[in-house]
Order: C-alpha cells, then structure tokens, then sequence
C-alpha cells in the first residue's frame, strides 16, 4: 500500500512539475490559490463523501437490507483511495467490497451494490461526457481536428451499450465466458465465474425494478458526486481567473478524470494533470491544478486509510502488504 501511494505521489508531482515548466510557472505561483478556495472545496470534499455513504445505503436498501452510515461511508472512502492508488481506478469496486464484507455485509450483497454503482455512474458519464467534450470542442483548439461529435456519440452509444449489457444481456458474457472457462487450465473457476456474472444480472435488473424514487435519488447522488469535483475545479480555477466560463472549465475536469480510467499510471496521476492543463491554459493554471488535485486526489489518500484503518488492519492483503487474501474476492 505505501508503495502504491509514494508512486502515485511521485508521478502526480512529476506530472505538476512539467505543467509548471511547461507553462513558463515556477513552485511560488502554484501557491497562490486564496483560502477561501480551499475551504470551499473542503466543504464540497465532506458533501462528496457524504453524498456517497447515502447512495450505498440507498442502493442497499433496493434489498430491504440497511447499510449503517459508518459501514457505507467506509466503504465510499477505501473505494476512493484504491482508486487513486491503482491503474485505471481498478481497485475501487473490489476495495469497496472488501470493505463491506469485513464490516459484515454479505459478499453478494455487497458485489450488487457495486454493480448499481456501475450502472448509475456509466448513465452519468453517458449523458453528461458527450456534453463536455462538445462544450471543449468550442473553447479550445486541442480537440479541433478530431472528430469530437463523432468521438461524443460513440462515447454515449457505448457507455448506453454496456448498461444495456448489465441489466438485460448478461447472459452473452456469461455464455462467452462459459466457454472460455471450458479450456483446461481455467476449469476449476469455471462455476463461480458464471455464477457471479448470474448476480451481476439480476444486480441490474433489481436497481431497475426499484422504485422509482429510489432509482431517482440513487441517479441525484451520483450527480453530486462528480458535479462536486468538477465544481471544485471550476471554484480554484475561478478564485484565481474570475471570468472563467462555469460549465467549460467543469468539462476540463471532467474529461481528463474520465480519460484517466484509460491511462497505465495510478489514478491518472502524472498524466491527468498535463492533459487538464492543456484543457484551461492560462494564467496560474499550475496553481488551480495543484489546489485541485489535493482537494480531491490526494486528500483520499488521507481519508481512506483514516476512516478505513480497521479494514486495512484486517485485511492488509487487500493491497498486497499482507499474507491475507480477500475474502470477497473468494466468496464472489
């Protein structure tokens, strides 16, 4: 885990040192972000992640099982700093289950709740990506020349796709893995593969199947959660450059956070700070990066082990520190 950490530290910093270099800034300037800026965005930080124990708790509820605040804010914060310490955010669902199961939730449980969370966040990010990719297209030259209404539509048929997969047609992928899983030396996690993408259906179809009220506010908190990091990008950017446009710069931030999934570093880190630079080039745009980024990134790299600290005790191998293995990830 500390590995983990000092490497994404390291490759954020490297990545916050070429935007200075690159943009003619020096460490003094990137300090110039007022308090008031990082009060607002601590505040908005809190609301996050209190938007996102409500949403778990909702999302646990479609099954008529309560999820207590203290074991679903647990489980948002250790989701948020595995994602931030590995690739592509791949550690987020399985830390949050992790979570879970350690705080006595049940394995399957806890997997359909993680499954929701897919399903909501791909609908946000299907209708709301295309927007800022457009709104980009317009205010800067860096997605000029490439197509953005086209890259815009198959963003948005995809991420639409792939929700339609998770709640009507998962017996495709459990039928192409059946058959791979026929091969000899996959055999013996042939059932328990068809068996979890089995829960992964029906995970679907009961957030599709719950009330409508329920599935409305489940859609309302994930739109807090990432308007509220977008938001805070736009309120540095703002306390420094006044006239900077709302709804661009909350696309600047959205696009590279969501482009990070695809990058081979942690988190992103290193590259989403050069590619969100290029997205708001200006005066003190170094400064707005930093402050945003320790608002959000870094600051889950504090919350998580804090709030999380008796999961990481007891299942140390969930970040490959210790000898134990997940039990979710058997269970599953």
């Amino acid at each position: 885990m500390f590995r983990a950490v000092a490497l994404s530290v390291a490759l954020g910093v490297a990545g916050l040192g070429l935007v200075l270099w690159w943009l003619g800034e020096d460490l003094a300037s990137a300090l110039r972000v007022p308090l008031w800026a990082y009060g607002v965005g601590l505040v908005l930080a809190a609301l996050n992640y209190l938007a996102g124990a409500a949403r778990l708790m909702l999302l646990s509820a479609i099954d008529n099982e309560p999820l207590p605040f203290m074991k679903a804010l647990r489980g948002y914060s250790l989701g948020l700093f595995s994602a931030a310490i590995t690739p592509g955010s791949a550690g987020q669902a399985p830390a949050m289950v992790v979570s879970l199961v350690a705080d006595g939730v049940s394995a399957k449980r806890s997997w359909s709740m993680a499954v929701r969370v897919w399903i909501v966040d791909l609908i946000f990010l299907a209708l709301t990506v295309p927007l800022s990719l457009m709104l980009l297209a317009r205010s800067t030259r860096v997605l000029s020349g490439y197509y953005p209404g086209v890259i815009a539509a198959v963003v948005f048929i995809s991420s639409l796709a792939v929700v339609l997969i998770l709640i009507y047609r998962m017996r495709w992928i459990a039928a192409a893995v059946n058959q791979l899983m026929r091969l000899p030396f996959a055999r013996r996690w042939r059932e328990s593969s068809v068996r979890f993408i089995g829960r992964i259906e029906l995970a679907g179809k009961s957030l599709w199947k719950a009330p409508l009220g329920a599935q409305l506010m489940a859609h309302l908190y994930t739109a807090f959660i990432y308007l509220s990091t977008f938001f805070t990008f736009y309120v540095v950017v703002a306390s420094l450059r006044p006239q900077v446009p709302l709804f661009n710069t909350m696309a600047a931030a959205q696009v590279p956070m969501v482009a990070s999934s695809f990058f081979p570093t942690p988190g992103g880190a290193g590259l989403l700070e050069l590619v969100a630079a290029s997205l708001v080039r200006g005066e003190h745009t170094a400064a707005a990066i930093l402050a945003w980024r320790l608002l959000t990134y870094y600051l889950r790299m504090l919350v998580g082990p804090v709030i999380g600290a008796p999961v990481l005790t007891s299942v140390r191998g969930l970040f490959g520190n210790g000898p134990h293995r997940p039990e979710a990830a058997e269970e599953a």
